[in-house]
């Protein structure tokens, strides 16, 4: 089967790396809009719709645009922190593997089940930003963002993606689950406000649904 032309333009993130003062607060708007749950879901409906016959059905085709150049905001960030070869500054036990104050924001929408990590290996979970050099090491920023670009394109038209894909599917949501739950983690744990207005803090008993 031959590859059809898509007539859908390539996506021109705003979030350009030089644009970005504060990576941080990139990645605190992202989990502002959207949960890590959420993300998670959106993303697998994306890939799974790009590499496979289907054409994008249930939301406004808006919704894919919106999720991958939010996506496009959380990967320029990722690199510049990257680039800073950051480690955690929390110091991490066994015995915290599952303190909430790790990886659960209780928001009384999703239980701290939906929001433990799942593509992070162990010493990832201690050191999330071990997750971005992995993701760096394994392709630079340009070509995942031509990845996300092709996608975007693909998931929107009814062309077969998988056929000229570079990445296998199970690759690429593997690296884009990586990507926000490392995300997810620094925010829960390191960033303090959104914008100027301070996060809460205040944790129920925690759900595990």
């Amino acid at each position: 089967m031959s590859k059809k032309k898509s007539k859908t333009p390539l996506l021109k993130s705003i979030w350009h790396p030089d644009g970005i003062t504060d990576p941080y607060q990139v990645i605190a708007e992202f989990f502002s809009a959207q949960s890590l749950y959420n993300t998670r879901k959106h993303l697998f409906r994306i890939v799974d719709t790009a590499y496979s016959y289907k054409s994008w059905k249930g939301e406004n085709p808006e919704e894919v645009l919106y999720d991958m150049d939010k996506l496009e905001s959380l990967f320029n960030a990722a690199w510049m922190i990257n680039k800073e070869r950051k480690t955690t500054p929390i110091t991490f036990n066994r015995s915290d593997d599952l303190n909430p104050n790790l990886f659960y924001h209780d928001n009384g929408s999703y239980n701290a089940w939906d929001q433990i990590p799942r593509s992070l290996s162990y010493k990832e979970y201690q050191d999330p930003y071990r997750a971005f050099r992995t993701i760096f090491k394994r392709r630079k920023l340009d070509k995942w963002l031509h990845e996300l670009r092709e996608i975007t394109r693909m998931a929107l038209s009814k062309d077969y993606y998988a056929e000229f894909s570079a990445s296998p599917s199970h690759f690429l949501l593997h690296h884009l689950y990586k990507l926000v739950e490392a995300a997810h983690l620094i925010n829960i744990r390191e960033i303090n406000h959104v914008g100027g207005r301070i996060k809460s803090r205040i944790r129920r008993t925690v759900n595990w649904g």
